[in-house]
């Protein structure tokens, strides 16, 4: 069994990425892989899970299983605006979103986000 990250005083970054690839490089898709990635930046623990999913999608309930499987509740999360993320506070945990489209960086000194 692994420990789970976060706890009081913690701030777990989460993303998804899906990887895939196609036969002899052409063509549709044909085995796709979701990553759900969870880094603890206060003890830079990086818990992953790997997800077989035919679909373009991740559903809100895989993400949210990944999510209670690997982050204590009453962690600080960040994340993207996926939709999927929005409940994360009935769950248990401070969440906080930032959006791709707009700058990373917060206004407060010393704070850059980065993917690890």
């Amino acid at each position: 069994d692994k420990t789970p990250n976060g706890g009081l005083d913690h701030i777990v970054e989460i993303n998804e990425s899906l990887f895939f690839n196609s036969k002899n490089n052409v063509g549709r898709m044909c085995r796709k892989t979701w990553v759900v990635r969870c880094y603890d930046t206060t003890t830079r623990n990086l818990g992953c899970q790997m997800l077989h999913h035919d679909q373009k999608r991740i559903s809100t309930e895989m993400l949210e299983n990944v999510i209670r499987q690997n982050v204590l509740p009453g962690t600080t999360v960040m994340t993207d605006n996926l939709a999927s993320y929005c409940n994360l506070y009935i769950l248990g945990y401070i969440h906080h979103m930032g959006n791709h489209s707009q700058n990373f960086i917060d206004q407060s000194p010393g704070h850059v986000q980065i993917g690890r």
